[in-house]
């Protein structure tokens, strides 16, 4: 008897996938829920990147606390109102607030790591053994690469580098004595005209600085020649 039911049970959950409605319905908030977590993830992570781990709660008790009063307003609405152009509204409003704040997070992200990259390279240009060298870039453009061996950190600043086309980027390397390419780094064109790029990784006395055009991802070994190598030494 058990047995039957729980098989009628699971018969009865599953029929009302058979209409049309149902199935957009279901599809609609699977993703409404998918969206809402990777929406309180990615805002905590950005306020731990921005403000360190004590925003982290603060930002999701913001993002949270309110679908407790909401929940039982939306209780009382649901019960007084049309359902289906309660749900439709209120997605769409969830939407677009998800949409603005999303483009906020990214611009400030990006934003952040503009500011990362500017305070290394004013700590490289500060450095007490700092250098610098310019070179042709290959192709157009000139390439400014400041240095610190104290640090052993670098950077270039690259003015009017060309816009690559299709699935290619530009990636940084640091190149021994032995000939020995490491990667440091992909990056694109900036289209304000001036690119700056802190090189990853730590450099030694002595290196090359390259850059090549590789795939879209970088690679492990340079594929190209490169455009631009400028010695440290």
């Amino acid at each position: 008897m058990a047995e039957n039911t729980r098989r009628w049970q699971a018969s009865d959950m599953l029929s009302s996938l058979q209409s049309r409605a149902s199935r957009l319905f279901w599809f609609g908030a699977t993703l409404s829920s998918v969206g809402q977590a990777a929406f309180l993830v990615s805002s905590g992570w950005l306020a731990f990147q921005l403000s360190g781990s004590g925003a982290v709660g603060l930002v999701t008790f913001a993002t949270t606390g309110p679908l407790l009063f909401a929940t039982l307003a939306g209780g009382v609405l649901a019960d007084r109102s049309d359902r289906r152009k309660v749900v439709l509204s209120t997605q769409c409003v969830q939407g677009t607030v998800a949409l603005f704040v999303g483009g906020n997070i990214l611009g400030l992200s990006a934003a952040d790591e503009s500011q990362q990259q500017a305070a290394a390279v004013s700590a490289i240009v500060s450095a007490k053994d700092s250098q610098q060298a310019k070179a042709a870039v290959a192709g157009g453009g000139t390439a400014t690469f400041v240095w610190s061996v104290g640090l052993r950190q670098s950077a270039v600043v690259i003015d009017k580098l060309p816009k690559l086309t299709g699935d290619k980027t530009y990636e940084l390397w640091y190149i021994d004595k032995g000939s020995h390419a490491t990667p440091a780094g992909i990056f694109n064109a900036a289209s304000s005209g001036t690119t700056v790029s802190v090189l990853a990784g730590l450099m030694s006395a002595g290196d090359t600085f390259g850059i090549t055009v590789e795939p879209s991802g970088g690679s492990h070994k340079p594929t190209t020649a490169p455009i631009v190598a400028v010695p440290s030494a």
